[in-house]
């Protein structure tokens, strides 16, 4: 199967607006979000959103399938939560060049966790109310 991206996806119930919706044949499978390098992933030491970058977050936390990066350091997150490790290709953007094996690897198994997603089905009353009610937490 082709991974298809579209850029700029309006997601009108939710008044955001990821860089990239991604599906696999006609089944949308996940949402990707490109910050400037150096800003982080949410849960990164170094993530310090501002204002916009928060509001746009905790839009994104009602989301089942999505990737955070800023180019150097990804993640993917299943409703605000991360359900990956946080994987750092390099130091600095000029790193970026010859990046880490071990991060490459990483971030190798993150996109392919990412793209065969497929939904779960709520096991308990308390998930689906979090599913349904979006995430409070982020």
């Amino acid at each position: 199967m082709e991974a298809v991206p579209y850029g700029e996806v309006r997601l009108g119930s939710l008044r955001a607006r990821p860089d990239y919706a991604v599906n696999i044949g006609h089944v949308r499978v996940g949402y990707v979000e490109l910050k400037k390098p150096g800003k982080g992933v949410p849960g990164a030491a170094e993530w310090r959103p501002g204002r916009g970058d928060q509001e746009q977050w905790t839009k994104l936390c009602s989301l089942p399938n999505v990737i955070y990066t800023d180019g150097v350091t990804w993640a993917q997150y299943s409703y605000g939560e991360r359900i990956s490790p946080i994987v750092r290709l390099a130091n600095t953007v000029s790193d970026l060049r010859r990046p880490s094996a071990p991060g490459v690897d990483d971030l190798v198994g993150v996109l392919r966790r990412f793209l065969l997603w497929e939904p779960e089905s709520p096991r308990t009353l308390s998930s689906l109310v979090r599913i349904l009610g979006g995430c409070a937490a982020c």
